[in-house]
């Protein structure tokens, strides 16, 4: 069965044979010998069929046991193999699992090819590389992997092995996957890898280690051996290409060993960074006893971990405390970075509670619970990025956790944005649905992270998408649709945010998101109009199933105090509506008090979503904004209304008929007076029997109240006449009597007609010139009169005669006088006598 196993083809049908052949085969009983155990523990392992990871681990450290193993490695009935998920799988397993993968060629899944993409594409430098040399020992015998490496390898060096520029990560993972594959005799098409040995190293430290890596895998080639040492003994070397040396330690030979050896036993370090990773170097390549200046304490440290809790308080008061550590020179800051990281080992240090730690310090270091040893230098290492420049070795060295992560994620600063993605692309995956998803999405939106991240998140979730394919999941569609709303973080139209704000609602409509914000609440909010905005605002902070505080609540996971939140918001909302109504009650005579009121309740509506992110926070603030803004203009009217109040007054004392007339002309300056003054304006038109004027206005302010017409103005006139019509008959019995006599018109009917005709034109004439205050020419005043005084004639005539009608005693001669008569009374008692008792202010 051994030889079976061992002259497998790599075809699925023969490996399905050999499986079934092997799971009937006899169990091997007492003592196996080695290079049979492996083959003795699966066919145990058919037996009673489990979880193959444990069986995964063991072959990762007896590597001699893979020999006969290959096609039977992966078969379901065993149980779910590590590749299943490229996901869940932890760090330490997957190294495992890639170690086997890189030694034996096994039979290929859908599930294994995944597993490789993901892995290869967005894990740490230890992963992805091992995932290279994985997917690089899969694609000798499986078609689809191999055109994975030929396009991978196309897309990043089409020409040229150009490092640099565009795809940087993609050109670093296909150039140590092409590198690898080539060492194991595949052919790549396009430049060849072989190239790089008579290339200068590159100057970026992060490119440098990646081709100090792929010479390493291809250190058997005759082109690439004779220049290995050279380059590796380097003395430019950055911490990446110090760690990538440590790395391919075990595949060289002694030589090179001894020049790298003397090479990286003298002081190299220039940073943080550096320092942390020549005491890696140091440590892996039992470097003692060097010389390292004023980093000797840190290197014996690190050789020999001796120390106390107050020792560890101590230095990282000298890196990290952002009163002190600026007053320390950069190079001793730096070793007390490097004396900090190596005391976490210490034994007296290991185990204690690193918040205990982190608050002796004074509070400014991150806390993360969990003991120093675990948690401490990730706790550092966030703590360095918040305060001080990141120290990239810290960073980089495991899980910052989602909390961790969100903390850093704020940075401006690349390295930063590249590690906060790999991390929220670990937790994306993790996440138990979509809802999950976006929240982790939208938290991240809400630390105002640095676009980079995003593109780098949306490079990463795109892992597992073959070469030249389009990659789209709910996943990437989720976290596409976040980052499309984030292109719209910097001051922007409200129409576009609004905008979209609604396109990212449909997106997620689409995916069944059942946990989301109110974005087209929000929407509609900034789009609203200031007068109408509390409404909507009482809408969104309200207690309904879509509020934005209960969205933010569930967003935090923290709900205790969500009742009192929304009481306090309903409570600031009302308030904000109240102080809106008292100004528009005093529109336009406003003053400062009013505007004061408005812009304290808009701070408190504020103060209600303190707790919001971007774009929620942003949202509210915009449109509280703009009621502030508009109470201060409002504030800015109201001066302005009381300044023309006072000009209306001088101008209606004064009778400044083209004062009044420019006011009228010009719209905006009507709208800073009240009503009462429109119709102290109307009014005094009327009294100057300037009909066109008065028309003008009531056309231009019809909107805000409605003005008598000029017939309302004169009717206590006309009335007063057609009363005068009455009287004169009622009271002038014995003077009608005697012109009942007299046969026609006498000249004492002539002369009293002439009279009291001529005392009506002249009191109207009169009562209008006299409010001219001598400005206006007669012409004027006679123009206004006239029409109004054959108005009024025409009035008086048809009353009396409809008198005399009545009373059967028409006559021409008491008709005419009569008419006269009713004439002057109802003008003097319906036009002068109420001119004269209107105040004149």
């Amino acid at each position: 069965m051994r030889e079976a196993l061992e002259q497998w083809d790599g075809a699925a049908a023969s490996a399905a044979d050999l499986r079934a052949r092997f799971r009937t085969s006899p169990v091997a009983e007492g003592r196996v010998a080695d290079g049979d155990r492996g083959l003795s523990k699966i066919r145990r392992a058919y037996d009673a069929p489990g979880d193959p990871a444990s069986l995964v681990r063991w072959l990762a450290k007896n590597p001699d046991e893979l020999g006969p193993l290959a096609p039977l490695l992966g078969d379901p009935a065993l149980g779910e193999w590590p590749w299943a998920d490229a996901v869940t799988v932890d760090d330490e397993l997957a190294t495992a699992t890639l170690d086997v993968l890189a030694r034996v060629q096994v039979l290929a899944s859908p599930e294994l090819r995944r597993f490789l993409r993901v892995l290869l594409r967005v894990r740490p430098r230890p992963l992805w590389t091992a995932a290279a040399r994985a997917m690089a020992r899969q694609a000798q015998g499986d078609a689809e992997l191999d055109a994975t490496v030929q396009g991978l390898w196309a897309e990043a060096f089409p020409e040229t092995l150009a490092l640099g520029g565009g795809k940087t990560r993609l050109r670093r993972h296909a150039l140590y996957l092409g590198a690898c594959h080539a060492a194991l005799g595949g052919s790549l098409r396009g430049p060849d890898p072989r190239g790089l040995a008579s290339a200068p190293l590159p100057k970026d430290d992060a490119d440098r280690s990646v081709v100090l890596s792929s010479l390493v895998a291809l250190r058997h080639d005759p082109a690439v051996a004779p220049v290995l040492r050279e380059r590796l003994a380097d003395r430019k070397h950055g911490p990446l290409s110090e760690r990538a040396v440590v790395l391919a330690w075990p595949l060289l030979d002694e030589a090179t060993q001894a020049a790298v050896r003397d090479s990286f036993s003298r002081d190299r370090w220039k940073t943080p960074d550096g320092l942390l990773a020549w005491m890696d170097t140091a440590r892996a390549l039992g470097l003692q006893g060097l010389e390292a200046g004023p980093a000797t304490r840190a290197m014996a440290l690190a050789i020999e971990p001796v120390g106390t809790p107050l020792d560890l308080v101590e230095v990282l008061k000298e890196c990290l405390d952002p009163v002190l550590s600026p007053l320390v020179p950069p190079r001793r800051r730096a070793c007390a970075l490097a004396e900090a990281v190596a005391l976490l080992e210490a034994p007296q240090v290991r185990g204690v509670p690193w918040p205990d730690i982190a608050r002796a310090t004074g509070d400014f270091v991150v806390e993360i619970p969990g003991r120093a040893i675990e948690v401490g230098a990730r706790a550092i290492g966030i703590t360095a990025a918040l305060h001080a420049a990141p120290v990239e070795h810290l960073l980089r060295i495991g899980d910052l956790g989602v909390e961790g992560m969100l903390r850093v994620a704020g940075r401006d600063n690349p390295f930063v944005a590249t590690q906060v993605a790999v991390q929220m692309e670990i937790a994306l995956r993790r996440a138990a649905d979509d809802s999950e998803r976006l929240r982790l999405l939208w938290r991240l939106l809400q630390r105002d992270p640095p676009s980079r991240t995003f593109r780098e998140l949306d490079d990463m979730l795109r892992a597992d998408a073959r070469p030249g394919e389009p990659a789209s999941s709910p996943l990437i569609e989720i976290a596409r649709a976040v980052a499309a709303l984030y292109q719209h973080r910097a001051e922007v139209p409200a129409r576009e945010l609004a905008e979209a704000m609604r396109s990212l609602a449909t997106r997620l409509d689409a995916l069944d998101v059942a946990q989301g914000p109110p974005l087209r609440a929000l929407a509609d909010l900034v789009e609203a109009p200031p007068e109408t905005a509390v409404e909507a605002l009482s809408a969104l902070l309200g207690d309904g199933p879509g509020g934005l505080l209960r969205w933010t609540a569930w967003l935090d996971g923290d709900s205790a105090a969500l009742a009192g939140q929304i009481v306090t918001a309903a409570a600031a909302t009302e308030e904000l509506r109240a102080t809106q109504a008292n100004l528009e009650a005093a529109r336009p005579l406003i003053d400062a008090v009013h505007a004061a009121e408005v812009r304290r309740a808009c701070e408190k509506v504020g103060a209600c979503v303190e707790g919001c992110g971007w774009p929620e926070r942003h949202a509210v603030a915009f449109v509280l904004g703009r009621i502030a803004a508009r109470a201060h203009a409002d504030l800015h009217a109201g001066h302005r209304a009381r300044a023309e109040a006072h000009a209306l007054d001088d101008a209606l004392r004064l009778g400044d008929e083209a004062a009044i007339h420019a006011r009228i002309a010009k719209p905006d300056l009507l709208a800073f007076h009240t009503p009462a003054d429109l119709r102290r304006i109307h009014r005094f038109l009327l009294d100057q029997m300037d009909w066109a004027a008065a028309r003008r206005l009531r056309l231009a302010v019809r909107e805000r109240l409605a003005l008598p017409s000029l017939v309302a103005h004169f009717l206590p006139m006309l009335t007063a006449i057609a009363g005068g019509a009455l009287l004169v008959q009622d009271f002038g019995t014995k003077w009608v009597d005697e012109a009942e006599k007299i046969d026609g018109m006498s000249r004492e009917h002539v002369a009293t007609v002439f009279l009291a005709t001529a005392m009506a034109w002249a009191t109207l004439t009169a009562t209008l010139a006299r409010r001219f205050h001598g400005r206006s020419a007669w012409s004027t005043v006679l123009a206004r009169s006239t029409p109004v005084f054959l108005a009024a004639t025409v009035v008086a005539l048809v009353s009396d005669g409809l008198v005399l009608l009545t009373l059967a005693e028409l006559e021409v001669g008491t008709f005419i006088v009569g008419g006269a008569l009713a004439l002057f009374l109802g003008v003097f008692v319906g036009l002068v006598l109420p001119s004269q008792a209107q105040p004149r202010d």
